[in-house]
């Protein structure tokens, strides 16, 4: 390694463990790193009491100051959807502006829609931006030269196959933020319902805490059982995925969805489980339907789709048996961590030795 090449990367993450887009872009990213010449560490995340704002907002200023002091020379700051965060990016474009610090800017949603100014500094100022899907690399580009698609990418040793006894009924499963995708879920009431007229079903929705208009529109469904679950530890889903006959993941045709890097519909393909998806965002590049998943648009494909897989038990394991495939070649933690590795390298590390 030359002298003066940056391989210390410090995280600044949106959340906690209990956030997808922390765990599995700061934390799992930052392990597989590892393997690759870096060190990594993760800042805590930033939250700011109420009650306590005026005192809370210069503590946490303070802190962020002190990082971004720590860590300027010979370092990566890697801030991951950090437009929450004013302060932070007014102390990084300061930075930026006086040290010449190296940032990469990392987002996994459309988080332009919401907070387009602060989003637009973030690319204007960062050396790499990392994104998750082609649709949000559109936008990036418009405001830096160095845009990189790495997929929000599984686990494949916690997400895996379970071969469990076959069960009477037909367990289809949705796991995620109920709150957010509300809308989203309740567009599969009426093909659900249809389809379980004449079979056997049970839908279950992991993820309905604070959730009353999804719980009050699935209250009463003529024949279909459905299961609620208001919150699932991360570390237990894995497990839980493998009950599933078949995952679905239901997005709306809008702007917000495009954005979307098809988390769920991954991890269902990565647990050996069949997904039915909507044709919105990222879904769309991954996902060859009828090979190693189905895609659905109206309600009539959903309830199509859904019924094939249903009344045809070989096609349904055929699609999971590629569907992991898929995983394991493209979107596994392993395959997006040597790719980010290699782009961080390829951008910090060459730089820094034409300087010298």
């Amino acid at each position: 390694m030359m002298k003066n090449t940056p391989s210390k990367i410090v995280f600044f993450p949106k959340g906690d463990y209990n956030i997808p887009s922390t765990r599995y872009r700061c934390m799992l990213f930052a392990r597989e790193l590892k393997k690759y010449g870096f060190s990594t560490s993760i800042m805590p995340s930033r939250s700011i009491l109420k009650k306590n704002i005026c005192i809370g907002r210069y503590r946490e200023a303070m802190k962020t100051i002190g990082e971004l002091n720590r860590n300027r020379k010979d370092a990566i700051i890697y801030a991951q959807r950090t437009v929450y965060q004013s302060d932070f990016i007014r102390f990084l474009w300061a930075y930026k502006k006086l040290f010449n610090i190296n940032v990469v800017f990392d987002f996994d949603d459309a988080i332009f829609l919401r907070r387009k100014k602060r989003t637009d500094r973030m690319l204007k100022i960062s050396d790499v931006v990392i994104v998750g899907s082609h649709f949000l690399a559109e936008y990036a580009k418009k405001y830096n030269d160095n845009v990189y698609i790495v997929p929000t990418a599984i686990d494949t040793d916690k997400f895996k196959p379970a071969y469990l006894e076959k069960r009477a009924e037909f367990k289809i499963g949705w796991v995620g933020d109920g709150k957010t995708y509300q809308d989203d879920l309740i567009m599969l009431k009426k093909p659900l319902t249809s389809l379980a007229r004449t079979h056997n079903i049970t839908f279950k929705i992991i993820g309905t805490k604070d959730c009353h208009k999804l719980k009050e529109a699935y209250r009463e469904c003529e024949h279909l059982k459905v299961e609620m679950s208001d919150w699932m530890e991360p570390d237990e889903i894995p497990s839980e995925l493998t009950t599933f006959d078949v995952g679905v993941y239901p997005l709306l045709d809008n702007e917000w969805n495009k954005g979307k890097c098809g988390l769920k519909a991954l991890e269902y393909m990565s647990a050996g489980i069949a997904p039915v998806c909507s044709d919105v965002g990222e879904n769309k590049y991954f996902i060859k339907d009828g090979k190693d998943g189905l895609l659905a648009r109206t309600s009539d494909e959903w309830e199509t789709k859904l019924r094939v897989l249903i009344e045809n038990t070989q096609l349904k394991e055929q699609i999971a048996i590629n569907g992991r495939k898929t995983v394991e070649e493209k979107y596994s933690i392993y395959v997006a961590g040597e790719k980010l590795a290699e782009i961080l390298k390829n951008k910090f590390w060459n730089k820094n030795s034409m300087e010298e």
